[in-house]
């Protein structure tokens, strides 16, 4: 049976445990050649003064928008603080986080994504896709953000695999698993 070549696109080489755990599976199965790390579509980090950000906000939502998004952030990372004490205690690795950079050897690609204007869509030029099919994976997994457009999509025989949480044909938005549980929902679901 052919071993098969994947490659993991991910964010940067700072990866959370289950990424890793995912990759060192793979690495050590008979079932796969060693994994191809593809990495290079970090988000711009653009710092901004919470005047600038308001001003846009406020533009953007109006006053009461505003407030609203403004507490709805508040109450998220609360709520965030809290789950992850809770969390910590029963899942310690949940937060531990792995270099790739510095623990595998395996082959280490970088490619440069293109976000669209809205932050949330990634595609990637002809000459970086050459960069990936030059690889000749049999399957890229998606460990990172961003939603994925383009010919990323079919550049290899098995295609992306890439997991979201949530449901998108019940709800959209952020925080996964959050209107589920506000709602009374009886269960909540994820796109693969």
């Amino acid at each position: 049976m052919k071993r098969l070549k994947v490659g993991f696109l991910i964010d940067n080489f700072e990866v959370s445990s289950d990424v890793f755990d995912v990759v060192k599976h793979v690495s050590k199965s008979d079932l796969f050649l060693d994994p191809v790390i593809i990495q290079g579509y970090v988000k711009e980090n653009i710092k901004t003064s919470i005047k600038c950000r308001l001003s846009r906000k406020v533009k953007k939502l109006g006053w009461i928008g505003a407030i609203n998004s403004i507490f709805f952030t508040i109450l998220l990372r609360l709520i965030k603080k809290i789950e992850l004490k809770n969390l910590q205690k029963n899942f310690p690795n949940c937060m531990k986080t792995y270099n790739l950079k510095k623990i595998s050897n395996f082959k280490k690609l970088s490619v440069e994504g293109m976000w669209s204007n809205s932050q949330l869509f990634l595609s990637f030029s002809e000459s970086e896709l050459e960069k990936i099919r030059n690889e000749q994976l049999d399957c890229i997994i998606r460990c990172g953000s961003g939603i994925l457009k383009g010919d990323i999509l079919s550049l290899t025989k098995l295609g992306v695999l890439s997991f979201h949480h949530g449901d998108n044909r019940v709800n959209r938005g952020a925080p996964s698993g959050f209107w589920e549980v506000l709602n009374n929902d009886p269960s909540s679901g994820f796109i693969i």
